[in-house]
């Protein structure tokens, strides 16, 4: 599984280098994220069938979102809703003992309760549409496509970063011309240095006595 997770990882990001436009890049983006994302779901082995059925259900609530944020009619009465729908979903998913009445509701195994955080990024996600719908509130929103959107929510390299990126800042990258070399050095030295930063100083810090 690690094995076609990275040569699939690999296929896109030289699939990425050589498209001819922006709106080929973010095709090909997107389907790299159904790629992984299922991959990555699928790698659950006691919950494959329901690490990939909330891995639809993200894709789904990317376009619920969508719908609401693209819309200008009725913008902050549907916003509103909409918010408020994804605030009782977190809520959901953080409160036990609503998770353990839906297994029942449904009857679902026991077993796989455990695996309820094979929801990759669930609480990250969420605060990201939140974010989304927040700012669609504003005049100024940008205009945007579901594909656009779809990746702002679900690229796999935007669930390891941190902070919450703003959309509109993402958009902008999104839309970018073809990538420099010096560019890519760039990010490849930060990559470097960022994984050198945690896996060798952080982790031997760690074992370092308190004291």
């Amino acid at each position: 599984m690690r094995a076609a997770i990275l040569t699939t990882a690999v296929l896109l990001v030289a699939a990425y280098w050589s498209a001819p436009s922006s709106r080929a890049r973010r095709r090909i983006l997107a389907a790299g994220t159904v790629a992984l994302g299922g991959l990555l779901s699928y790698r659950h082995l006691a919950a494959r069938r329901l690490s990939v059925a909330f891995f639809i259900f993200s894709i789904l609530l990317v376009y619920f979102v969508f719908r609401l944020a693209a819309a200008p009619e009725n913008r902050p009465r549907q916003i509103r809703w909409g918010i408020l729908a994804l605030v009782l979903l977190f809520v959901g998913l953080k409160w036990t003992g609503a998770q353990r009445a839906v297994y029942g509701y449904l009857h679902i195994p026991e077993r796989y309760y455990v695996f309820l955080g094979a929801w990759l990024g669930a609480s990250y996600l969420l605060f990201r549409l939140i974010h989304v719908l927040l700012e669609a509130r504003k005049p100024d929103f940008p205009k945007m496509t579901f594909l656009e959107l779809f990746l702002y929510a679900l690229l796999p390299s935007t669930l390891l970063a941190g902070p919450i990126d703003r959309f509109p800042r993402f958009l902008g990258d999104c839309r970018f011309g073809r990538p420099e070399f010096s560019g890519a050095a760039e990010g490849l030295r930060r990559i470097v240095v960022g994984v050198f930063k945690k896996f060798v100083i952080a982790d031997y810090l760690a074992t370092l006595p308190a004291d």
